[in-house]
């Protein structure tokens, strides 16, 4: 069962996203954050939900993924600066003024920390050759999105396609590495 945590974790993160994407969805909200920020209800459920998913796969990935394959203390710092950026900005509603200014940093900054953690999941000692082949296509994609939406700013009416996407990637990333 100990194995599942971080399948399950991230299939009830995409669930809780799910609600708050059919529930609060606005053409007017161009992230995630801006979602579980629309009023208490949608908060709660976005904050509780990133509390929970953090703290649950922060123990996965120290008790299990870093041990079955071969990471080191390289990523347990990131993961540790990773999830606590994530917790930060969960708790932190991204809403007009300096609240908005704090969680765009700490939510730009866990965005950042994705793509170290990426790598060293994708060239982690004990990595199959079948879980590489999707570690470095989707470690690709990640580059390439970030790339273009953050940096270049290019597609930005569509950051929250993009947003999603990145974070499924890195998702799915860690999963292949995982259970592949």
């Amino acid at each position: 069962m100990f194995a599942y945590v971080g399948l399950i974790v991230t299939i009830i993160s995409w669930a809780a996203a799910a609600v708050l994407l059919r529930r609060w969805g606005s053409p007017d909200h161009k992230s995630l954050s801006e979602h579980g920020a629309d009023n208490r209800v949608a908060y709660s459920i976005f904050a509780g939900t990133l509390s929970f998913t953090a703290v649950a796969m922060y123990w996965w990935f120290g008790y299990w993924l870093a041990p079955k394959l071969g990471l080191g203390t390289s990523f347990l710092l990131v993961v540790s600066t990773t999830i606590a950026a994530l917790l930060a900005a969960g708790l932190v509603p991204d809403i007009p003024g300096r609240r908005r200014r704090i969680h765009r940093f700490l939510a730009y900054t866990m965005a950042v920390l994705f793509l170290p953690l990426g790598y060293l999941v994708t060239t982690a000692p004990r990595l199959s050759p079948v879980a590489h082949i999707f570690t470095v296509v989707l470690l690709a994609y990640m580059a390439a999105s970030f790339i273009t939406v953050v940096i270049f700013r290019m597609f930005w009416d569509r950051f929250l396609l993009f947003q999603g996407l990145y974070i499924l990637a890195l998702q799915l990333l860690i999963l292949a590495a995982a259970y592949l």
